[in-house]
């Protein structure tokens, strides 16, 4: 299964949707309820509460200027499911 730029805009706005009350913005600094984005993973997009504790993770460690490029990396070399077959 190929990923493209509509598939990931897609997901973007559905997890905006189901994230939106959990985004809690302070002063110009964002702080983010881990927790609640986890259970609401799990409960809302279906993903084992394992997974979605690795999701958090990246998300959280990460940020989105290396997880676009790890995913631009993924998609080149036709990475669907990596090592940890989440």
């Amino acid at each position: 299964m190929s990923v493209d730029s509509a598939n990931v805009q897609c997901l973007v706005v559905e997890y905006r949707a189901i994230l939106a009350d959990d985004h809690v913005c302070t002063n110009a600094n964002a702080s983010v309820n881990w927790d609640r984005v986890a259970q609401r993973l799990v409960g809302d997009c279906e993903w084992t509460p394992t997974a979605a504790q690795h999701l958090v993770r990246l998300t959280n460690d990460y940020g989105a200027f290396v997880l676009r490029n790890a995913l631009a990396v993924a998609i080149a070399l036709d990475i669907h499911d990596g090592e940890l077959g989440l």
